[in-house]
């Protein structure tokens, strides 16, 4: 496994690593990477934003044409464990959802929940839907939950649920794309 996970993306790095790695014959060779931001700070509030390019996924395709049996891993879209439930407060925080698309990242992040966070979270999944890039609600569990959401039939109103359907979309995406 040639894994990536705290570097940034460097093609010239991963070549030389691939390189090196062929000449030993493996059974296999893994590329881990990943190009996902680790918060979603940079995201805006209120509003469903593309955050991210998938540089991941492009470089594993743009290598994978000179290493065909090249295998690719990735780490979800989610890089950092939630936060600790009793240190936290509750209200001064967002809920956030990691969408990804075939080319980007993208985050959808209520107000803070203070501030009507439950209820705006109910919009941006709106935002999410009305997309572009959304599937449809029977591409995933976590598409289904989205669409639910922004319809008013699923009330998303804790920080663990929004983390479930972004990673249930991704690896389904994830299975179609490889």
């Amino acid at each position: 496994m040639l894994d990536f996970y705290d570097s940034a993306i460097n093609e010239e790095r991963i070549t030389t690593s691939l390189k090196n790695f062929s000449l030993l014959n493996p059974d296999e060779i893994v590329l881990i990477l990943t190009s996902c931001p680790e918060n979603a700070d940079t995201a805006p509030a209120n509003s469903f934003s593309l955050i991210q390019s998938r540089d991941d996924i492009k470089m594993y395709f743009k290598l994978k044409k000179k290493y065909p049996d090249l295998k690719f891993g990735d780490y979800t879209v989610r890089l950092r464990p939630a936060p600790d439930s009793a240190r936290i407060n509750y209200y001064n925080t967002y809920l956030k959802i990691f969408y990804s698309s075939e080319d980007d990242y993208y985050i959808g992040k209520s107000t803070l929940i203070e501030r009507n966070g439950i209820e705006t979270f109910k919009n941006v999944c709106q935002e999410i839907v009305d997309s572009d890039v959304y599937k449809k609600p029977d591409f995933s569990l976590g598409d289904k939950a989205i669409y639910d959401c922004a319809k008013g039939i699923l009330e998303i109103n804790n920080h663990s649920k929004p983390i479930e359907y972004g990673i249930n979309h991704h690896i389904e995406l994830m299975i179609k794309q490889l």
